[in-house]
C-alpha cells in the first residue's frame, strides 16, 4: 500500500434514493449482475493537433457552499447529502435549527456555483424527536428520515415531510416503543419501488442487541413491523448505518459490534415469503491486526456484486481501514483493501459510506487525521495485484474548511465531490463543501 498526499490547498459535501445528477452512497445499488452504479463519466484532458504538452495534474479545490449558524439553520450536520432532479441538495445537522433539535435544510442553486440555504424542519424533540439521521427524497419531492432519540418515549421516531403549496408539513410514521419494537433509530433509510420503508435500531429487540425493521406503504397509511432482531453472537449487534437493498429485495447492512469475534459483522436479509426473511452472516470481522473491525458504514455494491465498507477500528496499524467481500463459492471472501496508519496526514479512523467511480476508484472520508487532525477526503485507486494507492484529496482545515467529516460523498457528472462536515466553517457549526477534482 502507497500513500499520495496533495498539498494544502486554498480554499475557494445504508440507504437513499438519489434523483438528480450525483451519485453516491444515497443511490439504490444493487448487487445483482448488469445492475450498474451510478457514477462520474470518466475526465479527460485534450491537447490541439499540434500540441507536445503534457497533461497537467490539477490539485483538487475545495469550496464552502454553506456555513451553518446554529439557530435558526441548524447546527452539526453530519449525514450524507442527497439531490433531487433538479439539483437542489438535501441533509440534516445535528443540533441547531430553531429549537435546538436538529433541522432538515434544503440547498437551492443560486446561479455562479452559488446556493441558497433553506430550512424546511426544525424538530422539537418530545412531538417528533431530535438527532435527524439523513433523509432521502422520492419522486414527489416528499422526505423521509428517522430522529435518533426523542418523540413521545424518547427513543426516536420516522418522519415523512411532504411538500405542499406553503411550506413541508410533517408526518410521523412511527414512534419507537422499546423492548421488542426497538429503539434508537440510526442511519438513513431505504425505499423501495412501492413506497415500502426499511431501517435499523441500534437497540431494542429480543436481546436488546438491535432491529431491522418495515413500514409498508399501503398508500393512504404505513404499517410497521420488524424484520429481525440481532442476537449478537454469532449475527452481529448494533447496527448504525442504513441498509443496502438489492434488486431481488434483499437487505446488506452491517453490525457495528457482535459477531463470532464481537468486532462487528456483515449480514443479509433475503425476503422469504409472506413477509418472513431469513438472515444469512455474510462476514464476521476478526479484529485489529488481522483484520478490520467495528464498521459503522453502510455497504455498497458495484456492478459484479462485489461489497465495500470500511472498518472504524483495526488493521495493521488499528486506526481502520476499507474491505470488500468478493463472492466466492457461495458465500463472500473479505479482503482488506487499505490500512490506514499511524501517519496522522493520511487519516484514520473511517466510519462514513464509501462512493465508488467507474474506474474501480473508491472515495470516502475520515473523521480524524489530516493536517490538523480534523479528518480528510481519500481516494483508493486500484494499482493491479489487488493492492490500491491512498491519496489526500483534501485535509480539513476545520475553522475555514470545515472539520469530522461524519457523512458519505456523493459526485456529479464532472466528478466534483459534495459532502458535509460536522464543524468548523465562520460559526463553528459545520459546513456543506464542494470538491472540485
Amino acid at each position: 500500500m502507497t500513500t499520495t498526499t496533495l498539498a494544502r490547498r486554498a480554499l475557494v459535501p445504508a440507504v437513499a434514493l438519489v434523483l438528480g445528477g450525483c451519485s453516491g452512497t444515497g443511490s439504490v445499488p444493487t448487487p445483482s449482475a448488469g445492475a450498474g452504479l451510478q457514477s462520474s463519466s470518466v475526465r479527460s484532458s485534450t491537447a490541439g493537433p499540434f500540441s507536445k504538452a503534457s497533461p497537467q495534474t490539477v490539485k483538487p479545490t475545495e469550496t464552502v457552499l454553506y456555513s451553518f449558524t446554529g439557530n435558526p439553520d441548524g447546527q452539526y450536520p453530519d449525514s450524507t447529502l442527497v439531490e433531487d432532479a433538479a439539483g437542489n441538495f438535501y441533509g440534516t445537522t445535528e443540533y441547531g435549527g430553531i429549537n435546538g433539535n436538529g433541522s432538515v435544510f434544503k440547498l437551492t442553486p443560486a446561479g455562479s456555483g452559488t446556493y441558497t440555504e433553506s430550512v424546511l424542519w426544525s424538530f422539537s424533540y418530545y412531538t417528533d424527536g431530535g438527532d435527524p439521521q439523513g433523509v432521502i427524497v422520492d419522486s414527489s419531492g416528499a422526505l423521509y428520515g428517522v430522529t435518533l432519540d426523542g418523540a413521545a418515549n424518547d427513543l426516536g421516531a420516522v418522519f415523512k415531510l411532504t411538500p405542499g403549496p406553503s411550506g413541508y408539513t410533517e408526518s410521523i410514521l412511527h414512534t419507537f416503543q422499546g423492548n421488542n419494537d426497538g429503539e434508537y433509530p440510526s442511519g438513513t433509510l431505504a425505499i423501495d419501488s412501492a413506497g415500502d420503508l426499511y431501517g435499523t435500531t441500534m437497540s431494542g429487540g429480543l436481546d436488546t442487541a438491535g432491529t431491522v425493521y418495515e413500514l409498508a406503504n399501503s398508500g393512504s397509511a404505513y404499517t410497521y413491523s420488524q424484520i429481525y432482531f440481532f442476537q449478537s453472537y454469532p449475527d452481529g449487534a448494533s447496527p448504525q448505518a442504513g441498509l443496502l437493498l438489492t434488486s431481488s429485495g434483499a437487505l446488506i447492512g452491517s453490525a457495528s459490534s457482535g459477531g463470532k469475534n464481537n468486532d462487528g459483522a456483515i449480514f443479509q436479509l433475503t425476503p422469504a415469503g409472506s413477509g418472513s426473511y431469513t438472515e444469512r452472516l455474510l462476514y464476521s470481522f476478526n479484529g485489529p491486526k488481522k483484520d478490520l473491525g467495528n464498521p459503522y458504514s453502510a455497504i455498497v455494491a458495484d456492478a459484479s456484486g462485489n461489497l465495500y465498507g470500511s472498518g472504524y477500528d483495526g488493521g495493521a496499524k488499528y486506526r481502520g481501514g476499507v474491505f470488500k467481500l468478493t463472492p466466492s463459492g457461495g458465500g463472500y471472501k473479505e479482503s482488506v483493501l487499505y490500512s490506514f496508519t499511524t501517519s496522522r496526514k493520511n487519516g484514520y479512523y473511517p466510519q462514513s459510506s464509501l462512493l465508488l467511480d467507474q474506474s474501480g476508484n473508491i472515495y470516502g472520508t475520515t473523521h480524524s487525521g489530516g493536517i490538523d487532525n480534523v479528518g480528510i477526503i481519500f481516494e483508493l485507486s486500484p494499482t493491479g495485484k489487488k493492492n490500491y494507492k491512498e491519496t489526500v484529496l483534501e485535509s480539513f482545515e476545520n475553522q475555514f474548511g470545515g472539520g469530522y467529516p461524519l457523512g458519505g460523498l456523493i459526485q456529479d457528472a464532472t466528478g466534483a465531490l459534495y459532502g458535509t462536515a460536522s464543524r468548523g466553517g465562520s460559526e463553528g457549526a459545520g459546513i456543506v463543501y464542494k470538491l472540485t477534482l
